[in-house]
């Protein structure tokens, strides 16, 4: 091959990596929940889920090895309301993990009053809630703290996260990235953390 040949040839080859590489990543696209009616039935602690929620298929039920039952406890323990006693706080977004992760079944992303209307969250003894959870939260077992302005009842479950860290004066440090997630309730006045009275633990400067 000619060396004008080769030079045309190596150019194009550039050119086309060029465009490559000014393209970019095709961007991420957002499915959506799963609506977890198509599938095969399984029984998950005694109620039947339809698709989303089901252990893999093959799990061993052997003595020793049985996979079953340990998915089933895990999946009772991961709905299980928690209280002070169990560890719960001093702040926290949720008090179970089911709270955040149970639309259209366990594991799977977080409720709401419109999109889920007939799902029920177990809050903690006789207590239970429709729709977004964390609003009952804010007041459950005598806690004083406020619902932020964005976890609505028809919404979804939220956290915060902020940008970059603060200073101890309240100054924004924007040399130092934050990025991590915040709590927005404390367990203060909630019966069960008598020596945490309110005003003794604020809730976090997102809620100002």
């Amino acid at each position: 091959m000619k060396p004008f040949s080769l030079s045309v040839l190596f150019l194009l080859v550039l050119t086309f990596l060029a465009f490559q590489l000014s393209a970019g990543p095709s961007p991420a696209v957002d499915p959506g929940p799963r609506v977890g009616t198509t599938g095969t039935p399984c029984v998950v602690n005694g109620v039947t889920i339809v698709g989303t929620g089901c252990p893999v298929a093959g799990l061993s039920t052997g003595t020793g090895t049985d996979e079953t039952t340990f998915f089933n406890n895990a999946a009772a323990r991961f709905v299980s309301p928690e209280a002070v006693v169990n560890g719960l706080g001093p702040t926290f977004n949720g008090n179970s993990c089911g709270m955040c992760h149970s639309q259209p079944a366990i594991g799977g992303t977080s409720p709401s009053a419109t999109a889920f209307p007939f799902v029920v969250t177990p809050l903690g003894g006789s207590v239970t809630t429709v729709g977004n959870p964390q609003v009952a939260l804010a007041s459950l077992n005598g806690a004083t703290d406020t619902p932020p302005f964005f976890v609505l009842a028809n919404g979804p479950i939220r956290e915060a996260r902020f940008q970059f860290f603060y200073n101890r004066n309240g100054t924004v440090d924007r040399d130092n990235p934050d990025g991590g997630v915040h709590d927005l309730f404390t367990i203060a006045g909630r019966a069960d953390a008598p020596g945490c009275a309110t005003g003794k633990l604020q809730q976090g400067e997102c809620l100002a």
